[in-house]
């Protein structure tokens, strides 16, 4: 049981994440058939297997706004998200079900070279079974979609492993997972929640698996509260974003970066709640265009829109409308009169890079900015 609720827990990790839905399985899996190539008996499998699940345990603690991020991360960030492997090494410090669960979560992102984390261990002295680890973990990286990239080619993951053979990973490890791709043995089982083949579960590990899933539920609750924002209603930052970055992968359209002119007068003069009252009016104009483009608050007076599939002419006339109903909204509130909004608008292309767009949607912004305000341009 105890075994099982664990892997459990690697699953509610994953939660986190939906690009990262079943990773911890299919890792297990791939590293199982790599070592089953080594020779390995049954009882070793498994033991792999289960110490497998466990990899990214550590990022349990790991916020949220650095795992789900769409753009590139900065080196502060990265620098948080390598702390996962000796989190989770710590987490299962004293845990003896498992024979060298430790070190293949503190090790599995250690380099053949020497150049990896967070020991810096070369060749041989990387555990065994990290090594293994380290090749199926970067291949269902590979292979797998994410919020950043889409899934590469068969050709271009054998590429990679071809190319890495000797500096990231073993070449004897590499050399048998490449053997394996292409000869078409890499199939797996691909339900994540399939934990035990055992159908006969004693009466308490249904009971404990149920109090999970409640908690699970009322976590996946509270977060979808903790993703609006609370004065306009649209979705905030972390939430927005990634949405939008999602979105940008599979349709064209129109990158908007809107920015409320004049707040901190209005905030100075009559007081935050009116700037709080002129936040909310513009907020609830934008859920009106819900229908017709993603929306978020990045925080403060700026928005984020993404207008899919839409030419400039339409675009153009949807923002207009939203700058003439802005302005004869605010004109009904004498405190808000010397509120506006101006926009910096980027056409972007199937596949483009949010973080790219984003950038030239900003500075477009700035643009009208210094140009006069309560205005947009593209």
């Amino acid at each position: 049981m105890s075994l099982q609720l664990m892997q459990m827990l690697s699953t509610t990790i994953e939660a986190k994440d939906e690009y990262t839905k079943g990773h911890s399985h299919r890792v297990a899996e791939y590293s199982v058939l790599i070592a089953r190539e080594l020779g390995w008996n049954e009882k070793e499998l498994s033991n792999l297997k289960n110490a497998a699940h466990l990899h990214d345990i550590g990022k349990i603690a790991i916020p949220d706004t650095i795992l789900n991020k769409p753009s590139k991360l900065s080196e502060e960030e990265f620098s948080i998200i390598k702390e996962h492997t000796i989190i989770g090494a710590n987490i299962l410090k004293n845990i003896s079900l498992i024979d060298h669960v430790q070190e293949i979560v503190r090790n599995h992102h250690e380099r053949y070279d020497g150049n990896g984390y967070p020991d810096g261990l070369k060749g041989k002295e990387i555990p065994l079974h990290a090594r293994i680890v380290a090749v199926a973990d970067s291949y269902d990286a590979m292979s797998s979609q994410r919020i950043y990239r889409n899934q590469l080619p068969p050709e271009k993951i054998i590429q990679e492993l071809e190319n890495n053979k000797g500096t990231q990973f073993d070449p004897e490890i590499t050399d048998i997972f490449l053997k394996l791709l292409r000869e078409d043995r890499i199939h797996i089982k691909e339900d994540h929640l399939s934990i035990t083949e055992n159908t006969q579960i004693p009466e308490a590990e249904i009971e404990m698996s149920q109090f999970i899933s409640d908690i699970m539920s009322t976590i996946r609750t509270q977060k979808t509260k903790e993703n609006l924002d609370f004065l306009t209603g649209l979705p905030t930052r972390n939430k927005g974003e990634q949405t939008i970055a999602q979105l940008m992968k599979r349709h064209s359209g129109c990158l908007v970066f809107m920015d409320m002119d004049n707040l901190k007068t209005i905030n100075d003069i009559y007081g935050h709640k009116a700037g709080d009252r002129v936040l909310k009016l513009l907020g609830n104009l934008l859920l009106e265009y819900s229908s017709e483009c993603l929306v978020c608050r990045l925080g403060g007076d700026e928005f984020l829109l993404f207008m899919p599939n839409a030419d400039q002419n339409s675009i153009t006339e949807v923002i207009t409308a939203i700058f003439k109903k802005f302005n004869t909204r605010k004109e009904q509130d004498p405190e808000l009169h010397a509120a506006s909004i101006s926009a910096g608008l980027y056409m972007c292309n199937i596949g483009d890079s949010f973080d790219e767009c984003y950038t030239k949607a900003d500075k477009t912004l700035y643009f009208v900015k210094q140009n006069g305000k309560s205005d947009f341009s593209f």
